[in-house]
């Protein structure tokens, strides 16, 4: 969904260059996932781009949390199941930013992993009525 060229482009109501829009959902920890649920409700339909990029990060930033999750709660019962939390969340923080990096310059990302929960996000969630 993401063109090959960065866009300056002033996007609606926020006034914000695109690329900036497009790579706030990939910030890692809760900055990511409070952008793109903000951008899913602030933008309408019509802002193609960036709600696709906003419904993908906010679906990574859910996907992670499931697993850290889980990964907690085994770190409970299973001592070195903590490790491996800590070393999921070192990559996926590292992952974000990659995503958040290559949004902003404009190169596709897609995580296919998320499409379903991506997809649903981008048609259920709409803009707030004014």
């Amino acid at each position: 969904m993401a063109s090959a060229q960065t866009s300056e482009r002033k996007v609606g109501k926020t006034g914000i260059a695109e690329k900036w829009l497009i790579a706030l959902p990939y910030l890692p920890f809760s900055l990511g996932l409070v952008a793109g649920l903000v951008l899913l409700f602030l933008l309408p339909k019509e802002e193609n781009k960036v709600r696709f990029h906003a419904a993908q990060g906010l679906a990574a930033h859910v996907g992670i949390l499931i697993v850290t999750t889980i990964l907690g709660v085994i770190g409970n019962i299973v001592p070195f199941a903590s490790a491996g939390s800590r070393i999921f969340t070192l990559a996926a923080t590292v992952m974000l930013i990659i995503f958040a990096i290559k949004a902003w310059q404009g190169k596709p990302v897609h995580i296919e992993s998320v499409d379903g929960l991506t997809n649903w996000l981008e048609e259920k969630l709409g803009p707030l009525k004014s």
